[in-house]
């Protein structure tokens, strides 16, 4: 700046303005990364509460209830202690986990994929595909474990993902298998 001048020439202001705009790259081109990687660690960890409360609810009612009337690999139907059946199931339709028609996750959080593998008492069972799994449990071959074939499964294994903003998490619990309960018809 020149002596008794009141402003800055056109180069000097040129100059401060390339520094400035170079200066606010910089920021913006760290900024955006660490916002957009804080706004997914967020969903993330939003993500596997959701998972982990979800799982542990039902956990808890299926280890709890009175007994387990049927099931595949998408459904389940229990009696709870209170002897109300309570039906376990992912809707295709709006992609949400319910029991007993309430959801199980928080509003805004789809279900991607549940699944209910069994594991048969067999020597072979390790071995096994969930499908394959699943046959070899459903002795009568009609889609749907129940009754007696219930109480030669030795392990049941609920597989959760869930997703929300582009990002998933997944997991799984290991229930407690309720007794068998045989010689009920169940109604459609």
């Amino acid at each position: 700046m020149r002596k008794n001048s009141p402003g800055w020439s056109l180069l000097e202001t040129i100059i401060a303005l390339t520094i400035f705009a170079i200066v606010m790259a910089v920021i913006f081109g760290v900024l955006v990364p660490m916002i957009k990687a804080f706004n997914k660690n967020q969903v993330q960890h939003e993500l596997h509460l959701q998972t982990e409360q979800a799982l542990k609810t039902l956990d808890r009612e299926i280890s709890g209830s009175f007994g387990w009337l049927e099931g595949d690999s998408l459904r389940m139907l229990i009696v709870a202690q209170s002897g109300d059946t309570v039906s376990i199931y992912r809707d295709d339709q709006d992609s949400l986990l319910y029991m007993n028609q309430r959801p199980v996750l928080a509003v805004g959080i789809r279900t991607a994929e549940f699944r209910i593998r069994y594991k048969p008492m067999c020597d072979s069972a390790m071995a096994m595909t969930p499908a394959q799994c699943f046959v070899a449990a459903d002795t009568d071959r009609d889609g749907i474990i129940r009754g007696e074939e219930i109480s030669k499964v030795a392990s049941v294994e609920l597989r959760l993902t869930v997703t929300r903003a582009r990002e998933s998490y997944a997991g799984s619990t290991f229930p407690r298998i309720p007794p068998a309960i045989v010689d009920i018809e169940i109604g459609k």
